[in-house]
């Protein structure tokens, strides 16, 4: 079996590479997702069983202040690399990594009081409908409509992950689970950012466990 692996560097990518190479042989792509004939070109010379798309920009904050960059990227990148999988014969298996953060702002319940306020933002889970509230989640919400038209018009099959918050970083504290880990063992402060939301976490072992069983 073939594996074309977008993002391998990444964090869920250079994680995910050992489990991969141990199933099949795995082929990292290395043009730039916004060239369309380079990443055709590419794709139509490995021929993948399976497409791993991981390759995104993932700082939500950056967003806001990026928002051609992260579309590009994000959305154009991935409309790219399926139009070039849907010009194989077979086609490839596409799995996608989407994001929580398509719910984005949920309607709120008449439950209790949250400062001064009457209501508590609803729990979402995978059949409340997306709602995304920042570049990056527009992008990605994007994509899995893309994958929708291409399953409709060419056949293609696919599965998206909309990942919660990953930790386990060894090198980065960046993101918020090692950051506040890198503030507690070398500052005297601990800031953790608002009080209100209320966020989920897993553990890279745990996600890449998900992403080995639909793979």
């Amino acid at each position: 079996m073939k594996i074309l692996l977008t993002g391998a560097t990444g964090f869920i990518g250079q994680h995910l590479l050992p489990r991969l190479e141990n199933i099949a042989n795995v082929y990292a792509l290395t043009s730039n997702l916004k060239d369309h004939k380079a990443v055709e070109k590419e794709v139509q010379a490995i021929s993948p069983d399976i497409v791993i798309h991981l390759a995104a920009r993932t700082e939500v904050q950056e967003s806001f202040y990026e928002q051609v960059e992260f579309s590009e990227v994000n959305y154009v990148g991935t409309v790219n690399l399926i139009e070039a999988c849907c010009r194989l014969k077979p086609m490839p298996y596409f799995v996608f990594a989407s994001t929580m953060e398509v719910y984005g702002w949920q309607p709120i319940s008449d439950e209790v009081e949250v400062k001064g306020v009457l209501g508590e933002f609803i729990a979402f889970d995978e059949n409340t409908t997306p709602n995304p509230n920042a570049p990056y989640a527009v992008a990605k919400y994007a994509c899995e409509k893309y994958l929708q038209y291409a399953e409709r018009a060419f056949g293609l099959e696919w599965s998206s992950f909309r990942q919660t918050n990953s930790y386990g970083r060894k090198d980065n504290n960046y993101f918020v689970t090692e950051q506040i880990i890198t503030q507690m063992l070398y500052s005297d402060t601990c800031n953790l950012g608002y009080a209100e939301p209320y966020r989920n976490f897993i553990y890279i072992d745990d996600l890449l466990d998900a992403w080995m069983a639909i793979i």
